[in-house]
């Protein structure tokens, strides 16, 4: 049953106190009858709730929403991951700088090349290093179906290979490095791990592989390993890079250079 209530005005309430209060508040209050509708006060200009003409909505939206909440802690346990894993990479990143130093000291005066792509900054390594276009490599390669380097074999003492996640055909750079490094010849190798998948699809730059330490130490099964990890280059875990750091096996033992030599002592010597 549906009863009306008269207006404030009706109900016993003086009109004067009905323009004082228009007069403290600047606005022209205007009530509007009341309407109990099944013992529900509402305003008689007010619409009653009307059904969702879909159903499910409801539950769409909570579905939505737990998914948002999952997500969100997902991220939070990632983030956490990346976090403890940074505290473990940090003394192996100081031993990288360490033996990245060692090995550009152990070419002074040497003949060593250097392969990287155009734009990517490096450090100078001195006026005996050559340096070699890994996009005119690889451009090579697609065409030709596998890495040809015009280097002579057996001839540099030391090879810096950085980016090999960008090049299509990296077992056949591999054997190429292999084929112009001298026996005892420093070999090092680093790449992108984790980071943003960016490819440069305008200037035909792409990434096809994102290498692992274990993936390195596959590729590079015919050196002997000095050190192969992961480093920070720019200090968290969010940006890491593989490397490895290794030698064109010698005929004979004995052959390694001092770095080495430090580096497979036995603890405590």
């Amino acid at each position: 049953m549906t009863a009306r209530i008269p207006a404030l005005a009706s109900a016993g309430v003086p009109a004067s106190h009905d323009n004082e209060k228009q007069r403290m508040t600047g606005v022209n209050c205007i009530v509007a009858p009341l309407i109990i509708d099944g013992g529900l006060p509402v305003m008689e200009n007010d619409q009653p709730p009307q059904k969702s003409p879909f159903p499910h909505s409801d539950g769409v939206r909570q579905h939505l929403h737990t998914g948002l909440i999952q997500q969100g802690l997902q991220v939070v346990r990632d983030l956490l991951e990346y976090k403890r894993s940074q505290s473990g990479f940090g003394e192996i990143t100081e031993e990288f700088h360490s033996l990245f130093s060692h090995f550009v000291t152990a070419g002074l005066g040497k003949r060593c090349v250097r392969f990287v792509f155009d734009g990517d900054d490096g450090p100078e390594l001195g006026p005996n290093w050559l340096t070699i276009s890994l996009d005119l490599v690889e451009r090579r390669a697609r065409e030709a179906g596998q890495v040809v380097l015009e280097l002579d074999s057996d001839y540099f003492d030391a090879v810096l290979c950085s980016g090999l996640g960008r090049i299509s055909r990296p077992e056949s750079l591999i054997l190429e490095l292999r084929r112009i490094l001298k026996r005892s010849g420093q070999i090092w190798i680093q790449s992108p791990l984790c980071g943003p998948y960016l490819p440069d699809r305008d200037s035909n730059r792409l990434e096809y592989w994102r290498l692992t330490p274990d993936g390195l130490r596959i590729l590079l099964e015919s050196f002997d390993e000095i050190l192969c990890s992961v480093y920070l280059p720019e200090g968290n875990a969010l940006r890491t890079c593989s490397f490895f750091y290794g030698l064109k096996p010698a005929e004979t033992s004995g052959q390694f250079p001092l770095p080495i030599l430090a580096h497979m002592a036995p603890p405590g010597t």
